[in-house]
């Protein structure tokens, strides 16, 4: 269960064209006491502004659903260099795998291949949760050494 992480993680985004995704993840996300929107596209997400998009604890992404995986990426990267402290959850049909570690952490701090189920979901939200801490610090020394 999140409820170790639950003070920290309790709203979540979808950006996501498919409402299966939405109604199922939602409901997974439910029982942990998560509340989701679902803003649909990524430039309605970006259109939130630093008020609207910080208010969300961590955020999902369809990548399946994006008409444009590369365009989407690039602005991810940026966003995510603007907000640091929002995890990111990739999920998508392609991946092999979920990968809980670190090996995409410039694009995000997760990734799920789907389908996936209730306890991917639950340690995505952790994991992403912990990975995103180690990626603003990785991201602290970077930003210190490019200024030196």
């Amino acid at each position: 269960m999140l409820s170790v992480f639950k003070p920290r993680v309790t709203s979540a985004a979808l950006i996501a064209t498919d409402q299966n995704m939405g109604m199922s993840l939602a409901k997974m996300l439910s029982h942990d006491g998560i509340s989701l929107d679902v803003p649909v596209t990524f430039d309605k997400f970006q259109n939130l502004g630093p008020r609207g998009i910080s208010s969300y604890d961590i955020l999902f992404i369809d990548m399946s659903s994006m008409s444009d995986a590369r365009d989407v990426v690039g602005s991810l990267m940026d966003m995510r260099l603007e907000y640091r402290s929002l995890p990111v959850v990739l999920i998508s049909s392609d991946f092999g795998s979920d990968d809980f570690g670190t090996s995409r952490r410039s694009v995000c701090d997760v990734s799920l291949r789907d389908p996936f189920y209730t306890p991917s979901i639950e340690i995505a939200c952790r994991q992403a949760v912990l990975n995103n801490l180690k990626w603003q610090e990785f991201m602290s020394v970077e930003l210190s050494a490019q200024a030196a």
